[in-house]
């Protein structure tokens, strides 16, 4: 502890005394650390808030993304026919891929929109081989070709 002379009376007191106990002048040095002190919290408060305001933002975001794709039903899985003694299936893939077993000799793919399935051979034409209507994990088909035998109701199981 150091002793420092008051400007005001010029008595020592210690320089970790706020104040002179002789007539109560301020110690400058203690009140310039307690304003640096005020601008440090300051400082520190803005970038807490800032972090707190980011990490929000992101939370929120990753909500949204969340609520918008759980808007599409997941179809991945094997559909079969209903009453169908030739057992006849609709296999979706995760990325799009399918296998028809009425097609079973093509590569095909499948897109969904708007509560249809769609799907398509992958050649160049990219022709809808047939359109299903999705709906409490049942497709309602119709074949766009001639082979009619793929219309029907396909339960996922």
């Amino acid at each position: 502890m150091a002793l420092i002379k008051c400007e005001d009376c010029g008595k020592e007191f210690s320089d970790k005394a706020s104040a002179c106990p002789n007539c109560g002048c301020p110690n400058k040095k203690i009140k310039a650390k307690t304003k640096q002190s005020k601008t440090i919290n300051k400082t520190a408060l803005k970038s807490k808030n800032a972090i707190i305001i980011i990490v929000s933002v992101i939370v929120f975001v990753i909500v949204i993304i969340g609520l918008s794709s759980s808007n599409k039903p997941k179809l991945a899985g094997t559909y079969y026919k209903e009453h169908d003694v030739y057992k006849s299936y609709i296999t979706l893939y995760e990325y799009g891929d399918c296998k028809w077993s009425v097609y079973s000799g093509a590569d095909l793919i499948w897109e969904y929109s708007d509560g249809y399935v769609l799907i398509k051979t992958t050649n160049n034409s990219n022709k809808n081989l047939g359109v299903c209507k999705y709906k409490n994990k049942t497709l309602e088909c119709k074949d766009n070709g001639s082979m009619s035998t793929s219309d029907g109701i396909y339960v996922l199981k």
